[in-house]
């Protein structure tokens, strides 16, 4: 299941830990680790048809927001 997800912008560059869907099928949670190295804004996740019951693409772009230390 994870090699269904394709991460871009920001997140491209990160790893999937993860992948679980709730017990009613209406939230699929992403685990995601490593560094990021892109500073855009923003990243999308997609989780390709074949994973999902309705079999469509399913993407998601959320900020990104970085912090100085």
């Amino acid at each position: 299941m994870i090699d269904s997800i394709i991460l871009d912008g920001d997140l491209a560059d990160l790893s999937v830990a993860m992948m679980s869907f709730s017990p009613g099928g209406n939230v699929i949670e992403v685990k995601l680790y490593g560094k990021l190295i892109r500073n855009t804004g923003q990243g999308t996740i997609t989780v390709k048809g074949e994973a999902l019951k309705k079999g469509s693409d399913l993407s998601v772009t959320i900020p990104v927001q970085w912090f100085k230390n």
